[in-house]
């Protein structure tokens, strides 16, 4: 998209703002990818934030204050009769054995209320789970990557002549095809709950279908509303911007999965030799194929 987006930068109707800079195409591409780095670490910041409020609530819920004295606890002996026994915390569900009431305090129990009462603290700290959260920003990032993508691959569809149209539908097939389990793996590995899973889905499967549907509808009601000094300009930004964004989902996200898919199969073991190899030639054939399609799109 982005050498697209450069003939479209070298076209005569072009903006002439646009002509003074050759590289314009290359400038666009970096500040969309700049701006998904922004919001990558935005989102995560704003994730961790948002746990660790999570557990601080969850530690006030969890403090228990349990008074051993026979008057607090009928259930261990009235009249004043010193017992040992447990109870079960019902907000907890743990087994909590109580010291008696004139046992010695440690110096932690800073809280004591006279000498004839004493209390414990159960933290019960939630495990921070950071990677399932990065896993949720992958997929999300990734969705809206392809999904934006596939619209302007509609749209250049839609405006493809006949004579064109029947390979960029065969390699359009395939582009979304390859799109489509990369995106499908990031979404299992999210584990999005309910049926958000379908719905992501739902709406890269019917991105391109929309991007034709836009260009048809425009060309309907106008043949120059998809020409012209402002189109060519807009689509040009738009494709080097797409560009940037699909790069940063390649170098982060992609790669950053085959470096942790490396140390999982290819580090040590019998036969790791074996998996590394076919490990790089998955990812390269599989990069091979998506340039391969990109010939005709």
């Amino acid at each position: 998209m982005i050498h697209e987006a450069s003939e479209k930068f070298e076209e005569e109707c072009i903006a002439d703002a646009f002509k003074n800079y050759s590289a314009y195409h290359f400038l666009f591409a970096l500040i969309a990818a700049l701006l998904m780095q922004t919001l990558d670490q935005e989102m995560a910041a704003t994730a961790e934030r948002w746990m660790q409020v999570g557990r601080h609530s969850h530690e006030q819920d969890h403090h228990v204050v349990i008074e051993d004295t026979p008057e607090a606890h009928p259930l261990l002996g009235g009249g004043g009769e010193e017992q040992d026994g447990t109870m079960d915390d019902s907000a907890t569900g743990q087994s909590v054995t109580p010291r008696r009431a004139g046992s010695s305090r440690s110096s932690s129990d800073a809280h004591d209320h006279h000498e004839g009462h004493g209390h414990q603290h159960l933290f019960v700290m939630p495990p921070a789970d950071m990677g399932h959260i990065r896993r949720v920003i992958s997929a999300v990032c990734m969705e809206f990557g392809v999904t934006l993508h596939s619209v302007f691959v509609g749209i250049t569809v839609g405006l493809t002549t006949n004579t064109e149209l029947k390979p960029l539908l065969v390699a359009l097939f395939f582009h979304q095809l390859f799109e489509g389990m990369a995106l499908g793996s990031r979404l299992v590995d999210a584990s999005f709950g309910g049926k958000l899973e379908y719905i992501l889905a739902l709406v890269f499967s019917v991105s391109a279908p929309f991007g034709m549907i836009v260009s048809t509808i425009a060309v309907s009601i106008s043949k120059s509303a998809m020409s012209g000094t402002r189109f060519v300009t807009t689509m040009a930004i738009l494709d080097a911007l797409c560009g940037g964004i699909l790069l940063y989902l390649a170098f982060t996200l992609l790669l950053n999965d085959f470096v942790d898919d490396m140390k999982t199969y290819g580090a040590r073991g019998a036969g790791h030799l074996k998996r590394k190899l076919i490990l790089y030639a998955a990812l390269w054939i599989g990069m091979l194929l998506m340039a391969f399609v990109g010939k005709w799109m």
